[in-house]
């Protein structure tokens, strides 16, 4: 039943939230952009900055057994298919027929990639915590 609980996780992040399940955050201030050598933006600094909206879509998902009261790992391979930079990429996750992520949680804070380049691929692992009271 285990293994169902992570299967069902997995069909629920690829099904009923659509690909992707990662979004990238829209450029709220200049901070979040790194500058190339000589103090200037590189171009796909600027795309960002003007709008350009990167399409992020997950090529993989490896995940670890959860068990009640234990932690697991999710391992996303994203690729973006753009040519445009995306930033500040996080995971957007729930669970079916919830408000939320229940009976999981992040272990720690959700964690972020801060760059993935124009056709570029990363990878994200999503530490989770499975509730103890968790019925499988």
């Amino acid at each position: 039943m285990k293994k169902y609980l992570i299967w069902g996780l997995i069909f629920i992040l690829c099904l009923a939230l659509w690909l992707p399940v990662v979004q990238a955050e829209e450029a709220g201030d200049s901070n979040n952009i790194e500058e190339n050598g000589d103090g200037e933006d590189t171009k796909e600094d600027e795309e960002y900055q003007r709008g350009f909206q990167p399409s992020l879509v997950i090529e993989s998902i490896r995940a670890d057994e959860a068990v009640a009261g234990g932690e697991f790992y999710l391992t996303l391979t994203i690729r973006n298919w753009s040519k445009h930079l995306a930033l500040n990429v996080t995971p957007d996750l729930k669970v079916s027929k919830t408000d939320g992520m229940a009976p999981f949680a992040f272990k720690g804070e959700a964690p972020i990639l801060n760059k993935i380049a124009g056709e570029g691929v990363s990878t994200m692992t999503i530490g989770l915590e499975v509730d103890a009271n968790a019925v499988a």
